[in-house]
């Protein structure tokens, strides 16, 4: 009768997509730093710096769809 090999341990892995979507929903689509979304982060949205600052219209605009968040310094009214 032959030995049975003991089963090799299994550890898990994030999913890539789901790591990346992570990482790209805590990047500002304008300049790509990061954006201190506190959705991203799985805080309380309502404690989030856009609840509290005035996000210019321009970078609204900018950042297309509004799928991923503008950083703090992107969406100020002065923002270029």
């Amino acid at each position: 009768m032959r030995p049975v090999k003991p089963a090799k341990a299994q550890t898990f892995t994030p999913d890539k997509d789901a790591q990346s979507a992570s990482s790209t929903a805590s990047r500002c689509p304008l300049c790509g730093g990061d954006n201190n979304c506190y959705v991203a982060m799985g805080r309380n949205p309502s404690d989030c710096w856009c609840m509290t600052q005035s996000i210019s219209s321009a970078a609204r605009e900018k950042a297309g769809d509004g799928s991923r968040c503008l950083c703090p310094g992107c969406g100020a009214t002065t923002a270029p």
